[in-house]
């Protein structure tokens, strides 16, 4: 098949996460959009409301083996990624004087621990394919850094990993592929 692109939308089982994922459905450019989610049965119910080419997979994106064990399978299942849409994240939304170490551990640990977790897992198959796809990066509200001390700090290293990624042609500079690149196809 041509057109046999594949998105993955963490977080995907509500909210932002599940409009983007029904949105590329929608759209008719994917052959398959998986819907990455830590509860299963949110995920299915999900993936079943949106219908068409939706998919879900089982993903805790703070949890490595998670991470590693969901890219494993999404590859073997349909070979590739060829947009990654790293959605998931959660907010304790306290001041830093007033979170906790397990607060600050949770938001980290979703917020940025799982977007290297998943970029880590696709990455090498998208510069393969001279990229390309897409990794839409999360990031938080800048001027809420003081108010959320976590998203504040998970906001800055994700525009960090993007500079990064950018620098290397992975990505382009506003956090997707350059514009003059062409879909590869099963072809090429």
């Amino acid at each position: 098949m041509v057109n046999a692109r594949v998105a993955v939308v963490t977080g995907a089982n509500k909210g932002i996460g599940y409009h983007i994922a029904q949105s590329l459905v929608h759209s008719g450019l994917f052959s398959v959009v998986v819907l990455g989610c830590r509860d299963s049965t949110r995920g299915q119910h999900a993936a079943a409301e949106i219908g068409g080419c939706a998919e879900f997979m089982p993903l805790e994106v703070g949890n490595a083996a998670s991470a590693d064990n969901f890219a494993e399978a999404l590859v073997a299942k349909h070979g590739r990624c060829d947009v990654l849409v790293n959605n998931a994240g959660i907010t304790r939304d306290r001041p830093l004087h007033k979170m906790d170490k397990d607060q600050w551990g949770a938001v980290i640990g979703t917020n940025l621990n799982g977007l290297f977790n998943m970029c880590r897992g696709v990455i090498d198959g998208m510069r393969e394919r001279r990229l390309l796809g897409e990794s839409l990066l999360r990031a938080r509200q800048p001027g809420l850094a003081l108010l959320r001390a976590g998203a504040g700090a998970s906001a800055a290293a994700a525009a960090a990993l993007q500079a990064a990624l950018a620098s290397h042609e992975v990505l382009g500079r506003r956090g997707a592929a350059p514009s003059h690149r062409r879909w590869p196809t099963d072809e090429a």
